[in-house]
């Protein structure tokens, strides 16, 4: 049961986390800048798929680590952004 818990825990923190580097407002000025930077580089933040790799690395990391909380902040963001989707 932990075991899931844990990989419950890993999914939506890894979503949460790819969400806020390729799609969020919060980051767009960021993504933006890469862009005009250097293409390679701002094609990466807006791959899912690229930085979902990075993502669940980095997550796994802080769920290794016992850093939880930012994990669930990761969480929360990718709920939050599927319930307002929805509405």
């Amino acid at each position: 049961m932990i075991e899931l818990i844990f990989l419950i825990e890993f999914c939506l923190g890894t979503l949460g986390l790819t969400y806020i580097i390729t799609v969020s407002k919060l980051l767009k000025p960021i993504r933006e800048r890469l862009t005009t930077y250097n293409l390679k580089l701002g094609s990466f933040a807006t791959c899912p798929q690229c930085v979902g790799f990075y993502s669940g690395f980095c997550v796994y990391l802080l769920l290794y680590y016992n850093l939880s909380i930012l994990v669930y902040a990761f969480t929360s963001s990718f709920l939050a952004y599927i319930i307002n989707k929805n509405k």
